[in-house]
């Protein structure tokens, strides 16, 4: 669902993509990345002995050559009692880099994206569930090709925070999707048409107020370079049924299979030109 959210709105800028009767589809995937700011760790500076204890003898040498003598035995104890190297276990005792899951981030759980009618399964889909990924086989690539030959997304960057919790008869459901793309449209696209890069950024920018777009003019590359940015909020919750695996909400049906600690869902759809998704929970 993730990578819909942003190839529609980049397709919305040439085609009909986020009309109402398709832009229904971002309330049908929940899912949530959940990065986290790795850590760095403890890098253990703190605790190196510099050896600044370390016994000259500079006061025994002023005592005369017995005392200097003696003084020799100070400086060498010097020496042996600085156990700086020995007993300085920072890097032994700094697990930082070794407990640190930050830098190592667990991945998204896995995400079949034919899975369908045939899949469903029994399972219990009742709990409290975290959006952990999406993916479908819908050919994005032929979606903007139609509209306008040439044209790519050429990066995309999404948040995602959601949870679905599920009792025996009804289903609540709180999503936000953050989106973010780089967009490439070529320069000669009758899209663009007389408005230039920078006017089709602030036409296309004004069609959803939960869509910002920017374009500037690459004429080297003959193309328009357009950063698209999308926020998406939704609440829902009512009733459902389940009878092996085939989930009815209102009416749309879902293909549903729990295995596990995890659930994959899809709704079905008849319209070739309405992408489909499966949504990957896990609790």
């Amino acid at each position: 669902m993730k990578r819909w959210l942003v190839v529609c709105v980049a397709a919305m800028m040439v085609t009909a993509c986020g009309d109402d009767s398709v832009g229904s589809n971002d309330t049908d995937a929940g899912f949530d990345i959940g990065e986290e700011s790795p850590d760095a760790g403890d890098t253990g500076s703190s605790d190196e002995d510099t050896g600044s204890d370390e016994d000259t003898g500079s006061n025994d040498e002023d005592t005369g050559a017995n005392d200097q003598d003696t003084g020799s035995s100070d400086e060498d104890a010097g020496n042996d009692g600085d156990t700086g190297s020995e007993s300085d276990t920072g890097a032994d005792n700094d697990a930082g880099m070794d407990e640190d899951a930050g830098t190592d981030p667990d991945p998204a759980p896995a995400c079949e994206p034919t899975f369908g009618p045939d899949d469903a399964c029994e399972g219990d889909v009742e709990g409290t569930w975290e959006f952990g990924n999406a993916c479908t086989d819908f050919d994005f690539a032929e979606l903007l090709a139609t509209v306008c030959d040439g044209s790519s997304v050429e990066s995309l960057d999404v948040n995602t925070d959601g949870t679905l919790v599920v009792t025996a008869d009804n289903f609540a459901r709180a999503i936000t999707i953050e989106a973010e793309a780089l967009v490439y449209i070529p320069a000669d696209c009758q899209a663009i048409g007389f408005l230039g890069c920078e006017g089709f950024g602030d036409i296309a920018g004004s069609a959803d107020p939960s869509v910002e777009v920017s374009c500037i003019t690459n004429a080297t590359a003959g193309r328009c370079e357009c950063d698209v940015a999308g926020t998406y909020e939704e609440e829902s919750a009512g009733a459902y049924t389940n009878e092996g695996g085939v989930v009815t909400v209102g009416e749309e049906v879902y293909d549903v299979c729990v295995t596990g600690d995890s659930m994959s869902a899809r709704r079905r759809s008849d319209d070739e030109q309405r992408p489909s998704f499966v949504e990957i929970y896990t609790r």
